[in-house]
This record gives structure tokens, sequence and C-alpha cells, in this order.
């Protein structure tokens, strides 16, 4: 059986459409006209429908002006909601190329409306039918609420088509039109009917809750009819073409037994006789139909259906599209539904919303039994696939996981090109023996999720995929893992703090299958025995279990805070350590002074420390520990403090304390015993002193002497003394450490009688004979109170000379007085 759909009315649009436009409109439409030329570009500024003031242009009155003028223009249509209140917008009526451009369709909004005979649908093209060359184009814009009346021609936001021409759709939307339930028999099209032949292109738009309350030809979002038509039994078949790519349709429906919840493709009256030439393409790829319906008992095609009478050798291509959720009454072709045509459809590689394809998930595609040739083609299909990076692993040990549309039902590679319906898909991971982490919650551009899986005991583990109706067991949507054990640590390394030039280890303990071996890592470098650059070296010792990484001579290069170590145990699994830090402390600037040296005068000296909180203090009778930075020593000799800082390390330093060489004071030449001299004589004494003298002091009787100068000198001159002067005299030496008393000098001084005289018997030239103690000089008065003897050959000389009773000199040979007049 063939079934087909009998064409509605296509002969003219005209007779059924309405005076669209008012006079008012009218008048604006022939302004802008008369400005536009033969080419022209309007910006629309205003959201108003209806006539355009002056200096502004509204969105219809722009249509209509490039549509009388014909040729191509542009139009700007500016974000903002353009309610249309007088009705469709009917423009077409010559060959005209018109690109309508808006701001977006979250931005740029035409919607219906108006009310009474004003509400319809939004834009009707080519409204005779049968106008060629109307190019139109139509970029980021929304059709809301567009609600078809005035006739049954379909199309409750567009209606469009006819031959050589093309309706270009491009970033739309349309949402919530729909054929009026009082129109019989449309065409349907809740959104878009075309028909009359053309081509239809969209991509990157969205259909949802666009509506056919009716079931005539229904198609809750797009009918696309191509038919033939026969004069005299001689078939007219328009050229068509239909292409859908990126888009996608929700909540898009039929009245009751209706067919088609989505779409409606049908290319119809073949005839055996008169076989057409195939020129009609479908295309329909890279799509998502969300939750469409066909309700009712003979409710066909949830989301699309399909009807191909227009050549055996005619095939609709219906591919990489995702069907999830759609609905039909009749329980048959609830995504797809295919009649009995002569032509073919091409609905491979798609996905039906479980792995098991179209025959057991909910979305099924389905031919009706019939005696035509035409076939249906849903296998290979697509499939939600896991892999994992590797097909063992070690507890522990992270797992690459990746899960997408990447291979079909065949085994089949296919391209990520081909998978842009399911970009932003939501997807989960179901674990078993371990855990995800790094999970991407959407499928990206490349058709694949990815996560990873970490194993936490030995055995045969499992990731599962689920997106849609693919359960989170399914066995298709599955990577199996065998998971091996891996080390374990009993002991992690420990953070270690250490000083300069100090000792420092880290050690752990493991166990796992067979022997284990140990490998000591700083950050992504592997360490090993010898030298490491810093100035220190690494010493690794291991055993059956354990294993000690030890520096010795710390440089503070060494330090760092991801010291780990890797084990790998006999299966070749491996584990890491969590990092351990190695803190290396500077020593601090110890210094150690002293205020010496010891002397006479300074019996002790402080040491004074710094650099640090504790001071160990060793040397000579000295051995002091704590936080006292100063000691006091009074012996010679080096001493040395140990200064620890905050951080526990240490530095030493020293000092020396000497002590001044300082001879003591002594008295090498002691001062006269004693003198007798004549008043008005001069008399010095003095004495030389050894070692560190610093000061002399004369002292008459016991008492400094304090008015002459030089009594602080080692000589003390006493200028014309007088009897006063008489007296024991001595002289204190003081030195740097002692001080010494001399002898005492006895000074007699004798008064003076107007000259010198004699104190006893004796020789004229013995200084002690005479009162001045010294010898008579030429100019002496002399008193002889004694007898005196001029020894021999001496000649004695005096001014004059008187004598006491009795006395007398005595003269030796040769010895003469001399008396100078």
């Amino acid at each position: 059986m063939v079934h087909t759909f009998l064409p509605v009315q296509f002969l003219s649009y005209a007779k059924p459409v309405k005076q669209y436009v008012s006079i008012a409109i009218r008048i604006a439409f022939f302004v802008l006209l008369s400005l536009s030329g033969r080419a022209q570009n309007y910006t629309v500024t205003t959201t108003m429908d209806g006539t355009s003031a002056s200096g502004t242009v509204n969105l219809r009155g722009a249509i209509l002006a490039a549509d009388a003028a014909g040729g191509s223009h542009t139009i700007t249509v500016p974000a903002g909601t353009y309610n249309l209140t007088l009705g469709a917008i009917v423009f077409g009526n010559k060959a005209q190329n018109i690109i309508i451009n808006g701001a977006g369709p979250n931005s740029t909004i035409i919607n219906m409306a108006g009310t009474g005979n004003n509400q319809d649908r939004i834009f009707m093209i080519n409204p005779p039918g049968t106008i060629s060359n109307i190019q139109t184009s139509i970029t980021g814009i929304k059709f809301t609420n567009g609600r078809l009346k005035s006739d049954t021609f379909g199309g409750g936001a567009i209606v469009a088509g006819g031959p050589t021409n093309t309706l270009t759709l491009t970033n739309c939307v349309f949402q919530n039109n729909m054929i009026d339930p009082t129109v019989a028999g449309s065409t349907g099209g809740g959104a878009i009917a075309f028909t009359f032949g053309g081509t239809l292109s969209i991509d990157q738009c969205t259909f949802t809750g666009n509506s056919v309350s009716t079931n005539a030809n229904a198609g809750g979002a797009i009918n696309f009819f191509a038919y033939s038509s026969s004069i005299n039994n001689v078939y007219t078949y328009p050229n068509g073409t239909l292409s859908i790519t990126n888009s996608t349709f929700s909540n898009n429906s039929v009245g009751t037994n209706g067919q088609g919840g989505a779409i409606i493709v049908a290319a119809q009256g073949y005839s055996a006789s008169n076989p057409p030439i195939p020129t009609l393409s479908i295309s329909i790829t890279k799509n998502n139909f969300i939750s469409n319906s066909a309700p009712g008992a003979n409710g066909w095609g949830g989301a699309i259906l399909a009807t191909n009478s227009f050549s055996p050798t005619n095939t609709f291509a219906i591919n990489y599209n995702r069907f999830v959720g759609n609905t039909s009454g009749s329980g048959n072709g609830s995504a797809l539904f295919m009649t009995d045509t002569q032509g073919s459809v091409n609905a491979a590689n798609n996905w039906w919303g479980c792995n098991g394809g179209p025959a057991s998930c909910n979305d099924k595609a389905y031919r009706i039994t019939g005696s035509s040739s035409g076939v249906l083609t849903t296998t290979p299909y697509l499939q939600l696939r896991t892999t994992a990076a590797n097909n063992s692993a070690c507890t522990g040990n992270g797992v690459g996981i990746s899960a997408g549309f990447t291979t079909n039902s065949a085994g089949t590679v296919i391209a990520a090109s081909n998978l842009s319906a399911f970009t932003g898909v939501s997807i989960s991971f179901t674990p078993s023996l371990g855990s995800i982490s790094n999970a991407q919650s959407t499928i990206q551009s490349n058709g694949l999720a990815t996560a990873t899986f970490t194993g936490n005991s030995a055995g045969n583990a499992t990731v599962n995929a689920a997106t849609d109706n693919v359960p989170s067991n399914d066995a298709t949507a599955r990577a199996s893992i065998i998971l091996n054990a891996g080390p374990t640590f009993s002991a992690q390394p420990a953070t270690v703090a250490t000083c300069v030039g100090g000792t420092a280890s880290f050690s752990t303990t493991a166990s796992g299958s067979g022997n284990l071996t140990f490998q000591w890592y700083k950050g992504a470098t592997l360490l090993s025995n010898g030298n490491t650059g810093n100035g220190s070296t690494i010493a690794i010792t291991s055993t059956a279990t354990t294993s000690k990484l030890t520096f010795t001579n710390v440089g503070a290069g060494d330090a760092a805070t991801n010291y780990s170590v890797k084990v790998t145990s006999g299966n070749s699994c491996t584990a890491s350590s969590s990092n351990a830090t190695l803190t290396v402390n500077s020593p601090p600037n110890a210094t150690l002074v002293n205020n010496g040296p010891l002397s006479c005068s300074m019996t002790s000296v402080t040491l004074t420390a710094s650099g640090g909180i504790n001071y160990a203090f060793s040397g000579p009778g000295l051995n002091q520990n704590g936080a006292t930075s100063t000691a006091v020593v009074s012996q010679t000799g080096t001493y040395l403090v140990v200064v620890t800082n905050a951080s526990g390390c240490s530095a030493t330093s020293q000092t020396s304390v000497t002590r001044l060489n300082q001879p003591l004071a002594g008295i090498t030449q002691q001062p006269a015993a004693s003198s007798v001299v004549c008043e008005g004589s001069a008399v010095t004494v003095s004495v030389s002193a050894s070692g560190t003298v610093s000061t002399y002091q004369w002292y008459k009787d016991g008492a400094a002497i304090t008015n002459v100068a030089s009594a602080t000198t080692a000589t003390l001159t006493l200028p014309a003394v007088t009897t006063a002067n008489s007296g024991s005299y001595s002289v204190v030496v003081t030195g740097a450490c002692n001080s010494v008393t001399s002898a005492v000098f006895s000074l007699t001084v004798n008064a003076s009688t107007g000259g010198m005289y004699t104190l006893k018997t004796g020789n004229w030239n013995d200084v002690s004979v005479w009162s001045c103690n010294r010898l008579p000089l030429s100019t002496d008065l002399l008193q002889i109170k004694h007898v005196i003897t001029i020894p021999a050959s001496y000649v004695a000389n005096a001014k004059k000379i008187s004598f006491d009773l009795n006395q007398r000199l005595i003269y030796g040979l040769g010895g003469k007085l001399t008396l100078t007049p």
C-alpha cells in the first residue's frame, strides 16, 4: 500500500489572504519605498507596529518597502520586543533577496500581539505561491505566539516556499506558535510550513512549545511538503531541499491522531508511468528531539513523520540526531514514523535514548508494513560507550575514563564533527571498587566526557556512564578494570627541621606484594646517593619494608616542601607517599667581646655575647649556661660561648682576656739624709724611681706640701728657705699598681745673723763647719766661734772675720786667708 497525503490548496495563496496592510501602513510603505530605490539597507528604529512616523522605521514598513522594491536588501532589527498588532507581514511578491538580522533570539523578539482578525501568523512569504527567486534569510530573532487563523496553508509563524525560493533560518527561536483549532484541513506546521518546492535551511535554531491542534498533515513545529501535480496525467515535480542541522525541538505537539509531533516531511505523488527526476534532498542531522508528541491511537511519529513517495531512488537522510522522551499514541514510531512509500529513509547513526536502539528504546522508529519498496534503515545506531585508558590498574592509582558516542553499535568510529547534538548533555559516572574524581558533568564538543577512576581494593572494578535513559548498570556503557593491590604505607615520611651543616633523615615503612623497591624524590627529581650540589651528601638505605633518606652537612639549597618516596611492589603497582618538608634553619650570627684588659685598676672584665636566645660560656674559671648573654671573669685566657637561636641552631665565638704589663713603682735613689743651710739658701732634694709611676707627692713632717709647685715631681726645690722650712721631708711615689715612700730627708735651716759662723771645730774647707753648710765666699762676713784650721796650701776667702773669745785660726803649711775689702 502506498500511503499518500493529498496536497491542500496550492495554486495560489492570494485568494484567501486577507488585506493585511491598512491604508496607514500603505502610506508608510510608499514613503519608505520612495526612499529605498532598488536596493536599501534598513535599520528599524521603533518597536511599534503600524505607521512609520517621521524619522522612524518600523519592522513592517521596512519589510514591505524592501518587498516592493525587489532586489537585495538588508534589514537590521535591534534588540527589543516587536509586537505585531496589525496581523501578518506579507511579502515576497516579486523576486528579491531580503536579509533580516536581529540582535540574537534572546534580544530581538517578534511577537504576534494582534487580536481578532489581526491575530494570525507572523510572516507570509510568496503569497501567490508561484513567485520564483524569493530569497529570505533570517538570523538572530525569536518568533512567538504566531496563531494561524486566516487560511489553511499552514505555518503558525512563517509560511514560505515556491519554485527556486529559499528560506534560511540561523540562530532563531520559534516558541508557542500554533495552528488555531478553528482552521480545519490545514497544511500544518505549528511554526513553519514550507510548500511548493524551494529550499528550507535551518541551523542552530530552537523550536519549543509549537503545536497544531488539528490532525491535518500536522508537523507540530515544521511541515515540509513537496508534492507533485498532474495535468492530463503529466506530473510536475518541483525541486525541493530541506536541511535542518544543529537545532533543538522540544515539547512540540500535534492534535489527537496527528502526525509528526515536531516535523512532518512529505514528498508525494509518485507515478510509476511518469517518474520524477530525483531532485528532492532531505537532510535532518545533528539535532535534538526532546519530549515532542503525537497523541491518539493513530498518532504517528512523536518527533518526525517521513513520507517519501518522490522516487524509489530518493532517500531521506536523518542521521546523528538525539531522540529522547518523544511519544506517539499509536505506540509505534514514538520518535520516527515512516509511511509505506517508494522512497527510503536512512536513519542510521541516531541516538534513541538508550543503548538498545530504536527497537528496544522508548524512542522508537517504525515503518508501516506494506508493498512499497522504500526501506527504513536504523542500524547501526549510536551507543553510549565507556572506555578505560588501561584495562588493568593498581589500587590507589588513577585511570582515565571516557564516555560518549564516538562508536556506534557496529563498532565504527563516529567523527566528533557529527556529534554536536550531544554537546552539553548531562552525564554521570558510577564506579565499583573505587571512586570517581575530576568528572565532567556534560558531554564535550568532541562527543566525550572524561573522569578519573581510582580503585581502592583489588578485584574486577567497573565504571558505568549514564545519560538520558541509559541506566547506571548498562553493560554497553560499562568499562571493566582489573585492579591489582598496590603497596600501602604504614609510616609516611615526616617533616624534618635541621640546621645548615647538620644532618636530616626521612624514613618510611610500606608493605605490598613481592619485593618492594623504594625511590626517593624531590619534586619530580629522582634522588640518588652522593653529592647534591648544595654542599650536602645523600645516603639512601632500604630494607625489605623500610627506607631511609639521610642528608649530611645539610645546605640551605636542600630545603623543600616536596620530598616523597615511591614504592613499587612485585606486581609493578606503585604508591607515592605524601610530601614531607625539610626545613633548613640558618645558624645564629654569634659574637663575643670583652671590655678588658685586666689591670691594677680593673680587676675583672665583662664578656658580652649576642645573636641568640641561649648562651653557654666556658673558659678559665667559667662555666655558665642560660639566657644571660654576659659573664664576669677575672682571669686571663681564652673564653668561648656557644650561641643558640630560636630554631635550635648554634654557633661558637671566642675572645681572649689579657692583662696590662704594669711594673711596680720603686725608689732607686733615696734623698740625702739631711742638710743644714742658712736662711735664704735654696734647697733641692730629689729621688729616682722605677716602674710605672703616675704621681709624686712630697711631705714635710707627714703633711703633703701643697704650696710648692715641685712638690709633685721627683725633685723638690725650696728657694730662699727660712728656719720654718726646717723639718723631715719624704716623697710618696705612686704607680698604677702600688705606692712607695722614700727615706726621710732632714733639713736644718739656721737663722742668719748678718753672716756665716762656725758650728764646730774643724777645717775651713769642710762645709759642715759652717752655718750655711757651704764654704765661705769673698763676700761673706764670718764669725769664728771655734778653732778653725786652714789646710796646707788652701786659700780661704772672706770679706771680714771676727773671733769669739779664745777662738783662732790655725794655718797649715802654705795655707792663707784672703780678705776682700
